[in-house]
């Protein structure tokens, strides 16, 4: 239910549990490893945009996003736990964070999907996201 979902803002002691989830296919990196945890802690060192959802103290879920130039955001990973999708967490972590932009005054909200993910699409498509031009994104890690 819904209704026993808690958004709220991370805090240092989630990251071991939200860089587990990195362990997913959808979330690797390219380098087909998991997110670091100098990642995580950065969204909340640097005060940017990282919710989690919890369902009976236990973390489902996760968005994160950073302002950029033009104070615009940028959604880097949004991600539910595969046996509570389907039920609006995704949509209520999204709307958590469009409230927050708003509150900034932030202009715009954009991210990118994997091209071969069909599902990802559709979601940001439902919340009222327009596609925009195909992107190719390129990563050098340090």
């Amino acid at each position: 239910n819904i209704m026993d979902i808690t958004i709220r803002n991370a805090v240092l002691g989630d990251i071991d549990t939200v860089q587990n989830f990195s362990l997913t296919d959808e979330l690797k990196n390219p380098n087909s490893e998991p997110q670091k945890k100098w990642w995580f802690e950065a969204f909340i060192k640097e005060k940017q945009i990282f919710f989690v959802a919890e369902k009976d103290k236990k973390i489902i879920g996760f968005v994160l996003a950073e302002r950029t130039v033009g104070n615009c955001v940028l959604i880097q990973d949004i991600f539910v736990e595969n046996a509570f999708r389907g039920l609006g967490i995704g949509k209520s972590l999204m709307d958590k964070v469009e409230s927050e932009a708003i509150k900034n005054k932030y202009r715009l909200i954009y991210t990118y999907s994997d091209v071969e993910n069909k599902k990802t699409p559709e979601f940001y498509k439902k919340l009222n996201y327009e596609p925009s031009h195909l992107v190719q994104e390129f990563l050098k890690f340090l």
